[in-house]
């Protein structure tokens, strides 16, 4: 392990107070993010924190730790508090003595339902409601550190804890309060500026975090900018996570890539579990394991070799005193010699732990167990080993480590000269079932935190989906009973994200709280503030709020296919129909999310599959016809960009005073009027112009001072909807409760009573979206009644072949298929997706199963396409959840050869 750096000094005397941290960082900054969204502020923030670490380095000294802390208190891996936004709201509730019963604690409690705002600048408005600003400052970063450490330390207890935010509470300022506040619940309070305070510290500072995860060690070792780091101290350090070398989808043919790695390269399977980084230290004395982003999982796998589920099963050579290994770890089930799918592998490794300390009761029924798989070592008795080639970790990986079976393993590296072994090796992949392979360049280094084109993964794409599952950046937000997300893709290597679709399946609640700590505060409303062009682009369907995508988080969206019919509704030409959120990518970011040329390079090789698939599947003709209904629709929202004219509005007068929303898509001002012109209407800027007022219809969708005035002064203001549902009903519609803004009392009363207990207009025409629309919004019914039609195609477009060693249990399955939409074969050559009753039941049949599909499979360029096999329970799930499940998570499993 490395020695540990001296601690720089500072230069006497207290520390600046936290206020003063406040003010002149976190105040200046988000004075700037909130005047300015657009990119330019960059500079004006990179100013500010020059500015602010000058006047630290002058009147404080080198050491930053106690302020970077709380700069970054996200990053600050020595404290946890293991407090939620929930529980804080609700200490602060209990501090200021708020009913249980009170409009302010349903506020606090409910506020994710709100406008998204942090929880933070909640507590503070609440606070300001019932006590006046105090001077605040009288609390130094010193103190406040103090102050952090015991509440993060595991024997603080619940009173103890009240004490202090009390403590807190009467003696800062409401600044200081929020920030405060923010800490507690490790906010990325600096939001995307974080870099730029570790560059401007020091300019190694950026990539030694990535090498070390601690800003203790980075403040202690970085104190002097004019000390420039070797590549060996910015290279692996023992005992400290680093990120890990990435592997690149191909995106050239195998002839092509056998040629750029010159003929030589190994081939080994692709994993499904997750990346595990070992640290020995002082021959097993003290072992470490993190994961891909730094977290620790040491307490489960074990920090000695005589602790943990894995730990004990090391075997290096006596002469070892550290090293640093690269693998996978996955999920064994040793009475099926099989691996499972990486969702078991945290409750696997938890329940080996208790069968190791003897709670058999609890455990005697479960197997499963985790399996550590190394692929590289990286640092082998004090010396780093990411400058020399593959070839040469390969061969110090095998001198050094003994395999333990079904515990600790090194993987099978196949060495391979010609695209004929890249074949061969994902034939193997099919006939066992298994994620894909990996292909490396022998004479490659090892690339830390990169995405190198010296690893390529290659997986098989299966023709029950589009391709590949796409990893999607968040960029808005629908809130309703179900939130809806609003996904984009980059475009090409700016910051600038063109919307693609939208996604309310898959989330279940720890993901809407994971969520709300992810983006809390970070979201903005499109009606006051539209994201800059050169960020985001969404098309005609706009959501109520949007947020910057460097902020945001990724999700993992598996579709059935891809939709052409909506594409004026999203920036992308197509969307994703029936989109599903697999899981949230914790190990992704804007960055590293899908762009918009990998999407182009999926969907070339999904439209192939399909021109294949449609010529067997009628019932395509039935979604085609239903889609041409969906574009008929369309034209009545998308009249702007049309030249169709008629005489709809022929004398009457308009005056449209603000954008407006229809069927999810934002209206601009111009918009409006040009629909109005195109249909008879003619367009006023003042009221006072027109001589019959009988004949003028004033139009907003805002209760803007200016619609006030109007209705002072006598006028009606209707809502934009009136114009569209007038146009898609050719008449002049009736005015209904939902037509109405700001009317009189009589005319409320009028139209209330043209509508029924739905809110739906006696005379109305009736779209089965507009009736979809009432039953959501207006009974929030989320139930059989609305999936109904949509499970009717719920596996629409699939062929699958169906075995069960049971006729009887056969039969059920197929007529469930059928019943949603499937159209079932008995021909294994034709099917997109085979189902079995059981993995366990069915081994052999699934093995035979597979060897023919491996055979079957077709290869094109840099793809292979096949066909799944998953089991029976994917049926169910895929019926209660409205969606086609992800298979991935019901692949049917077959026994490894060791």
């Amino acid at each position: 392990m490395m020695d540990q750096e001296p601690s720089p000094e500072n230069f006497g005397g207290p520390l600046p107070s936290f206020k003063w941290l406040c003010e002149e960082l976190f105040v200046k900054l988000d004075r700037i993010h909130a005047e300015n969204n657009k990119l330019t502020v960059t500079e004006q923030k990179r100013k500010v924190v020059e500015v602010f670490i000058q006047h630290w380095r002058g009147t404080v000294g080198p050491q930053f730790f106690p302020a970077l802390r709380l700069i970054m208190p996200n990053k600050d891996r020595e404290r946890l508090y293991n407090i939620k936004d929930y529980y804080l709201g609700k200490r602060v509730l209990e501090l200021l003595k708020i009913p249980k019963s009170s409009s302010t604690t349903e506020r606090v409690i409910n506020w994710k339902r709100g406008t998204g705002e942090r929880m933070s600048k909640i507590c503070v408005e609440v606070l300001r409601e019932r006590r006046p600003d105090v001077k605040g400052g009288g609390i130094s970063i010193e103190e406040l550190n103090r102050i952090l450490d015991r509440l993060s330390s595991l024997d603080c207890k619940k009173q103890e804890q009240m004490t202090i935010l009390r403590h807190c509470l009467d003696n800062m300022c409401f600044v200081e309060v929020r920030y405060f506040l923010d800490i507690l619940l490790k906010k990325n309070i600096v939001r995307n500026m974080e870099n730029t305070v570790l560059y401007m510290w020091h300019p190694d500072a950026v990539n030694y975090l990535k090498v070390v995860s601690d800003l203790r060690h980075l403040c202690d070792k970085l104190y002097d900018p004019g000390k420039r780091l070797s590549q060996a101290e910015l290279s692996i350090n023992l005992g400290f996570p680093f990120s890990p070398q990435l592997a690149k989808k191909p995106n050239i043919s195998y002839a092509n890539l056998v040629q750029s790695f010159q003929s030589n390269f190994v081939i080994e399977e692709k994993l499904d579990g997750e990346r595990i980084q070992m640290h020995y230290i002082n021959y097993g004395e003290e072992i470490r394991y993190w994961s891909r982003r730094g977290t620790d999982y040491t307490y489960l796998y074990g920090d000695s070799l005589t602790s943990g589920c894995i730990s004990p099963h090391l075997r290096f050579l006596e002469n070892v005193q550290s090293a640093v290994l690269d693998g996978e770890m996955v999920t064994y089930d040793p009475e099926r010699n099989a691996i499972l799918p990486f969702g078991a592998l945290k409750s696997s490794a938890v329940q080996e732990l208790q069968r190791i300390h003897g709670n058999i009761t609890e455990c005697d029924r479960l197997t499963a167990r985790p399996l550590f798989i190394v692929f590289d070592i990286l640092h082998l008795n004090g010396s780093s080993l990411v400058y020399k080639t593959l070839e040469h970790r390969k061969e110090f990986l095998n001198a050094v480590l003994r395999p333990t079976e079904t515990f600790v393993e090194i993987i099978n590296s196949v060495r391979a000269t010609d695209e004929s072994m890249i074949v061969k090796a994902l034939e193997t992949t099919i006939s066992k079932g298994l994620e894909g392979i990996m292909v490396k360049q022998l004479q490659s280094k090892y690339y830390m935190d990169k995405r190198s084109d010296f690893w390529v993964k290659i997986k098989p794409e299966y023709l029950e989906q589009f391709g590949e599952n796409v990893d999607l950046v968040v960029i808005g937000r629908e809130k309703s009973k179900k939130d809806i997300y609003y996904c984009g893709l980059k475009v090409d290597d700016s910051p600038l994200f063109w919307c693609f679709c939208r996604v309310a399946n898959g989330f279940d609640q720890d993901d809407y709280r994971k969520i709300e700590e992810l983006t809390g505060g970070k979201w903005k409303s499109t009606e006051t503030c539209m994201p800059p062009i050169d960020l985001i682009e969404f098309g005609k369907k706009i959501p109520p709020e949007w947020i910057d995508p460097r902020e945001s988080f990724v999700i993992e969206v598996k579709a059935r296919s891809v939709d052409r019919s909506l594409s004026r509704n999203y920036k992308v030409e197509t969307t994703l129909y029936n989109a599903y959120s697999r899981r949230i990518r914790d190990d992704k970011d804007w960055k590293t999310a899908t762009t918009l040329d990998e999407y182009k390079e999926i969907k070339l090789s999904s439209r192939d599959v399909g021109d294949d698939l449609h010529k067997l599947n009628v019932q395509r003709k039935r979604l085609q016809r239903k889609r041409k209904l969906e574009n008929r629709d369309e034209e009545v929202w998308n009249l702007t960009l049309s030249s169709r004219q008629s005489s709809l509005f022929d004398g009457l007068t308009f005056m449209v005073i603000s954008d407006g929303f229809y069927e999810g898509c934002k209206y601009f001002t111009t918009d409006i009027e040009s629909v109005i012109r195109k249909n008879g209407g003619t367009i006023t800027k003042n009221q006072a112009l027109v001589e019959d007022v009988s004949l003028l219809r004033i139009i907003g969708n805002k209760k803007t001072l200016q619609a006030i005035y109007l209705r002072e002064e006598g006028y009606d203001v209707f809502k934009v909807n009136w114009i569209f549902d007038s146009i898609r009903e050719r008449q002049l519609c009736k005015v209904l409760p939902k037509h109405c803004l700001l009317v009189s009392s009589k005319l409320k009363e009028v139209a209330a009573q043209r509508v029924d207990s739905l809110g739906i207009g006696f005379t109305a025409m009736v779209t089965p979206g507009s009736l979809r629309r009432v039953l959501q919004e207006e009974l929030q019914i989320d139930g059989p009644v609305l999936r109904g039609i949509e499970l009717v195609q719920l596996f629409g477009g699939l062929k699958p072949y169906v075995y069960a060693n049971d006729a009887y249990e056969q039969k059920m399955m197929e007529l469930q298929l059928q019943r949603f939409g499937a159209r079932v074969t008995s021909d294994l050559e034709t099917c997109n997706i085979v189902i079995v009753s059981s993995d366990e039941a069915c081994e052999s049949q699934v093995k035979q199963m597979r060897g023919q599909l491996s055979s079957l499979a077709k290869y094109r360029d840099s793809k292979v396409e096949t066909v799944r096999i998953v089991t029976m329970p994917w049926i169910s799930k895929s019926i209660e959840e409205g969606v086609q499940a992800d298979p991935r998570d019901f692949q049917a499993i077959t026994n490894r050869d060791i």
